[in-house]
């Protein structure tokens, strides 16, 4: 399913319910305080009219530059660690030959620590995409800096596995946009008293594929659990929200740090192959676990 189709499932849903009051067009600035303590937040409407909503707990579900996660300091985006981010975008294009119904993936030398994803999302339109680890887009490994989307291009004109393919294909107009994208291999802290973080907001997108959705959502249950614990105990103000921040670590941390391993593995081509070329053997897992 598409993420415009997904995410308005998601929205429609969540606005079916009575519990629920949905507030389009409001762009959030600061958190609202009382006596020092988080009490809501303060941002404008679309006309930009200040609004300030009380609230017990706000929960950043605001994307990877999220203004949440640096008004409660639980990030200092001016200083980011840029191994633990990628740099990505997609394009979608018309009339790509060899496709099927499955996603590709391929490890181009151009790309590594990084890769080439392409497939169909429907109407004769497939995906295609790079993504590369930013500290090699900035030429912060050793190597020239790289510019990202020009290389994707000579790739597509020039490559082997590419040119052809991609020979008598027409870029879907305006379809270019790109993401910088925080990985769960960067520890952050994911809640306070009064704030807590989901998704891109907390940094849990996987290191090596760049995927982010599924944990997205598992945190977002994981979150919505805590939060009605600690207000049915009492404890929002006294560290009760924490107990997220660990069970989300405790679930995915195993899992960020064996995807991180596979991406820094992903700088040597000859090694990433041995590797995959065994990954249906068993007890492979526990290679990248110890």
């Amino acid at each position: 399913m598409r993420r415009e189709l997904l995410d308005n499932v998601l929205f429609q849903h969540a606005r079916s319910l009575s519990a629920v009051t949905v507030v389009e067009g409001f762009t959030f600035s600061d958190f609202l305080y009382d006596g020092g303590h988080i009490a809501g937040l303060v941002g404008t409407d679309d006309q930009g009219r200040q609004r300030r909503y009380g609230a017990s707990i706000v929960i950043g579900a605001d994307g990877a530059m999220s203004r949440v996660a640096e008004m409660a300091g639980a990030y200092d985006f001016g200083h980011k660690h840029h191994q633990h981010w990628i740099a990505a975008f997609r394009i979608y294009f018309r009339g790509v030959g060899g496709l099927t119904d499955t996603m590709e993936i391929h490890l181009l030398d151009e790309l590594l620590p990084g890769y080439f994803w392409i497939f169909p999302v429907g109407a004769g339109r497939p995906t295609s995409a790079p993504e590369l680890v930013e500290s090699a887009v900035q030429g912060r490994e050793g190597g020239a800096k790289i510019n990202l989307r020009k290389r994707t291009y000579q790739m597509l004109a020039t490559h082997p596995r590419l040119r052809d393919r991609f020979a008598g294909a027409r870029e879907v107009d305006g379809s270019f946009r790109g993401w910088q994208l925080p990985c769960g291999s960067e520890r952050r802290p994911l809640a306070g008293a009064g704030w807590m973080l989901i998704g891109d907001a907390a940094s849990l997108i996987d290191p090596f594929s760049g995927e982010g959705i599924s944990n997205a959502m598992h945190s977002a249950m994981l979150a919505a659990e805590c939060a009605a614990r600690t207000l049915r105990e009492g404890t929002v103000l006294e560290g009760g929200l924490r107990r997220y921040e660990e069970q989300v670590w405790q679930e995915l941390g195993t899992e960020f740090d064996t995807a991180y391993r596979l991406q820094r593995l992903a700088r040597h081509r000859r090694l990433l192959r041995f590797i995959f070329a065994r990954a249906t053997r068993p007890g492979c897992a526990t290679l990248f676990q110890r």
